[in-house]
């Protein structure tokens, strides 16, 4: 190609008006000529392969990040980022999708550890309230009830340290 723009400058002619002037030389010319030829040609066809290759790799990117922002729940997080990040006893309640497993599994937890993961359930639209009162009360409830009896225990524990501390 370059070889093309050169030799239409020189003759002072449209690029494409030596298209055949090119292809004329070519054939009279040397083995070397047409060696180095293959080569440019093999360049540009490897430049060319490369450009494609990057190019979808972009697409797909871009893609995968319209597809993850189509996803993202009323919180703004991925459902399926989440999902990943949940322990594997959560997911298994998701899975096979048993409220009354996913429930007994969250009073298992940590208050603190149940309340961050249903957040993040929520936030990305893996778990939506039910709009029953009802329901929403048993987790409040079941939720509060775990952060009472652990608070308590770590006050009685606090307690008879400072008793212990007084004698």
């Amino acid at each position: 190609m370059q070889y093309i723009l050169e030799l239409a400058k020189e003759l002072k002619k449209d690029p494409r008006a030596c298209v055949g002037l090119f292809f004329d030389r070519i054939q009279e010319a040397g083995f070397e000529y047409k060696k180095d030829f293959d080569l440019e040609v093999e360049s540009f066809r490897d430049h060319i392969e490369k450009h494609v290759f990057e190019k979808i790799k972009d697409d797909l990117a871009e893609q995968e990040e319209e597809e993850r922002k189509a996803r993202l729940g009323p919180g703004g997080l991925d459902p399926k980022e989440v999902f990943e990040s949940l322990p594997k006893c959560l997911q298994d309640c998701f899975e096979i999708r048993d409220i009354e497993l996913l429930r007994s599994t969250f009073d298992k937890m940590p208050v603190y550890e149940a309340r961050y993961h249903l957040g993040r359930c929520v936030a990305s639209g893996l778990w939506v309230p039910d709009a029953s009162k009802v329901e929403k009360r048993s987790i409040i409830i079941s939720l509060m009830t775990k952060f009472l009896e652990l608070f308590c225990g770590w006050f009685d524990t606090f307690w008879g340290f400072l008793t212990r501390a007084h004698e």
